[in-house]
């Protein structure tokens, strides 16, 4: 995953290198599209939404999936650690990568464009649309958590040793599908390549190529802690990396930095919108007018 990451940000190499050095001159958020009032409302209403989802519905007290599906088993075998110290160590660097991820876009918004850059303006359109993607991230992947009940590999475990894994007594035990963490882990990295990538943050160029390379590889890193402390499928990290690739580069990129002539959408008002009905029913839709 960490030689994917770096190879695929090294292919977007020559956008970055397009955009001119600003040798730490005032970042200017123009001709990209800016955030309004339906987007604070959806950043707003999606943890809304999702507390209302949550009161609604029932824990789940057994698992509606099982075990591991196509190469989940072999990937298993091959990369959980073996020793319950190990676990808990990759699970902590997992939350410390998970955490971290996740704060880079504010520290590059409000340490670099703000701070550094004196870009207030740069630095308040990051932040939203930064909260936007994890407030719909949570709301997706807490629902799919929720709906999907799938067992966490360890679970096969926990019937012969109760103290294989912390989990093994809790209803955390059927939270294995999506991934939170990797999805968590990956809106960050995203983020951090929509906006380097579009921004001349680090002056352009190699630097900024870089920042989004990193913090790639340091999402994959989450995904492979979240496989050997045996608390996730290899297909549970690659679906919340999907996620979080989605709603952290691809919907700002099309939302916000995509050029109108080149067929974007940010001429228009495009939007993500989460959804739940009185049935029990959530979801993504979008809407607006290109």
């Amino acid at each position: 995953m960490a030689r994917f990451a770096c190879i695929f940000s090294l292919l977007l190499a020559s956008r970055a290198h397009a955009q001119q050095p600003s040798d730490g001159a005032q970042l200017h958020w123009s001709p990209h599209r800016r955030v309004g009032l339906v987007e604070y409302a959806v950043t707003l209403g999606s943890p809304v939404l999702l507390r209302m989802a949550n009161y609604a519905l029932t824990e789940p007290s057994s698992a509606r999936l099982g075990s591991g599906v196509l190469f989940d088993d072999d990937a298993r075998d091959a990369l959980r650690l073996r020793s319950r110290n190990r676990r808990d160590a990759a699970d902590l660097f997992s939350d410390v990568t998970w955490l971290s991820s996740m704060a880079y876009p504010y520290v590059d918004a409000l340490l670099v464009a703000w701070l550094l850059r004196d870009s207030p303006d740069v630095a308040w359109q990051m932040i939203v649309i930064s909260t936007q993607a994890f407030s719909i991230t949570s709301f997706v992947t807490e629902l799919s958590i929720h709906h999907a009940a799938r067992e966490r590999p360890g679970q096969q475990e926990c019937a012969v040793d109760p103290n294989y894994a912390p989990t093994c007594s809790s209803n955390a035990s059927f939270h294995s599908f999506p991934s939170g963490h990797t999805a968590g882990a990956f809106v960050g990295a995203g983020l951090a390549c929509a906006h380097h990538l579009n921004l001349p943050l680090y002056d352009g160029g190699a630097a900024d190529v870089v920042a989004c390379g990193l913090a790639l590889t340091w999402a994959s890193a989450n995904a492979l802690a979240r496989i050997a402390s045996d608390r996730h499928w290899v297909s549970d990290v690659i679906v919340g990396a999907g996620i979080g690739l989605s709603l952290g580069w691809l919907m700002p990129e099309l939302l916000y930095f995509a050029d109108p002539e080149e067929g974007g959408l940010s001429t228009g008002r495009p939007l993500v919108l989460p959804f739940a009905s009185p049935d029990g029913s959530v979801g993504l839709f979008t809407t607006g007018t290109l």
